[in-house]
Order: C-alpha cells, then structure tokens, then sequence
C-alpha cells in the first residue's frame, strides 16, 4: 500500500511522523537490475545483429524489467536469448 500510494509505511500505520516515504535501498538495488537488463540486451542485440526500432528495444527491456519486478528474480540468459531472437523475427 505504500509503495502504490508513495507514502511512509510508518505513517500509514501509525499517522505519525513524515507521510514522504525514506529512500529505500530497494530501489537503489532495482534500479542497478534495470541497468544490468539494459546492458545484457544491449549486447544480445549487437551479437545477434538484430536491427530493430529503438521503441522495439525499449518495449523487450521493460517486459523483462516488469518481469523481474513480478517474479523477483532476474530472467536467465537464454530466456532472455530467446526473448530476442523471437523480437528480431518481426
């Protein structure tokens, strides 16, 4: 419920202190995962020499991105791999 409101877990709870939720070293963590999912895409796209728009790119990172957010797990490689040769079918 914080998260989806963006208020403190102890002010919901309690009414007091500061309703402004403290920077949590989660997001810190996921946004290190966005970059390491960008980075292995980035690279299967030039090994594999898949040619597509920059939206098509951006759309397979964030279906990985939301997958990892859903499952809580990063998306192994050949997944991904697969996730790839399947976009650049297209």
């Amino acid at each position: 419920m914080a998260q989806a409101t963006n208020l403190s877990v102890s002010w919901l709870a309690s009414g007091e202190g500061n309703p402004a939720p403290s920077e949590p070293s989660s997001t810190l963590l996921e946004l290190d995962i966005l970059e390491e999912i960008i980075t292995k895409a980035q690279l299967l796209f030039q090994a594999k020499s898949v040619g597509l728009r920059p939206e098509a790119e951006a759309r397979i990172i964030r279906l990985v991105y939301e997958l990892y957010l859903r499952q809580g797990k990063q998306m192994d490689e050949a997944s991904l791999n697969n996730l790839i040769e399947l976009a650049s079918f297209r």
